[in-house]
């Protein structure tokens, strides 16, 4: 994918309640066609009433957690470059055993 595309579907993005926002607290950032590209999620391992130190951020495709971050939007805002990176990378060449 070109930067150009990358950074337009980045751009058009929202962050909504995921489906199980009930049971995780887990947000989902939305391209405008749908598409989910991450994750925001709260972070835990604070010394506060909740245990809560901010929120994380991960990419759909990955288990790699970056944060935390002081707010959800922040860790929005961290999350769409991570994205766009990964989008246009180039194509990676696997060698196949036969």
């Amino acid at each position: 994918m070109s930067q150009k595309a990358a950074r337009a579907v980045a751009d058009s993005t929202r962050l909504v309640k995921g489906a199980d926002h009930r049971d995780t607290h887990r947000w989902d950032l939305i391209a405008g066609d749908g598409t989910v590209l991450g994750y925001v999620e709260p972070s835990y391992g604070g010394t506060g009433r909740t245990g809560r130190n901010g929120w994380n951020h991960r990419l759909a495709e990955y288990l790699a957690v970056s944060g935390p971050y002081k707010t959800r939007e922040e860790a929005a805002l961290q999350c769409a470059p991570g994205w766009i990176r990964v989008a246009t990378a180039p194509l990676r060449r696997t060698l196949t055993v036969d």
